[in-house]
């Protein structure tokens, strides 16, 4: 299982567009080389997972958090 997502998620993904599939009459495909990318391509590193939780602790220019 490449995705480890519900039936339902992928459906969602799937009707958005968001997601790389093969549509074949009424059948739906998805190639795991496809997804494979496309997974690869929405990996963070841990450095900007950091990153962005820091900047979202530091106090805004206004004064405000």
């Amino acid at each position: 299982m490449l995705l480890s997502i519900s039936e339902r998620k992928l459906q969602g993904l799937t009707a958005n567009g968001e997601i790389p599939c093969v549509r074949i009459g009424r059948l739906v495909r998805y190639d795991p080389r496809d997804l494979a990318l496309w997974i690869d391509a929405r990996k963070t590193s841990s450095v900007e997972v950091a990153a962005t939780e820091a900047a979202a602790t530091l106090p805004h220019a206004n004064g405000r958090v």
